[in-house]
């Protein structure tokens, strides 16, 4: 992480990025990628919360963060930036955010078949909370916490 940091680049999404975004989201999330309208959706009702990280001049990943629902909406990095610590970069990006907010949790769904995903919320100190039977229609998910004081007082 030390040799890229200098050169990510945290930005609130505008606009202009959309189609990026949408290449992100296409490739993680092949089955079932957000559209254009949802993406839009949630830069309209929270600009704030609309985070993409750039590596160099190319967007590398995003996070969508509500602090209305205290919730981790979702996050993506492109394939070939992966295990270079972007995505907890950004998700601490967020956290800050909805804690700043006045969050004292902040939850987030995962499919349960996502084991990487888990692996790295689990990194960084969410908690499984309880399964949700159907909540993705196809797939279950597990509802995970991050609680205010375990976020400022590190990991266990």
């Amino acid at each position: 992480m030390k040799e890229i940091k200098e050169t990510l680049r945290v930005e609130r999404f505008v606009k202009d990025y959309l189609n990026e975004v949408l290449e992100v989201e296409k490739e993680c999330f092949p089955k079932k990628p957000y559209d254009a309208k949802t993406f839009l959706h949630w830069y309209s009702s929270e600009p704030e919360g609309f985070l993409i990280v750039r590596l160099g001049e190319e967007i590398a990943g995003y996070i969508i963060a509500s602090s209305v629902e205290k919730e981790i909406i979702s996050i993506a990095v492109k394939k070939k930036f992966r295990n270079l610590g972007i995505g907890s970069f950004l998700l601490k990006e967020a956290l800050n955010y909805l804690f700043s907010k006045g969050a004292e949790e902040v939850v987030l769904h995962v499919r349960v078949g996502n084991k990487r995903a888990i692996e790295f919320y689990e990194r960084n100190g969410f908690e499984i909370v309880k399964k949700i039977e159907g909540y993705y229609g196809d797939e279950d998910a597990y509802l995970m916490k991050l609680p205010k004081e375990k976020f400022f007082n590190g990991k266990d």
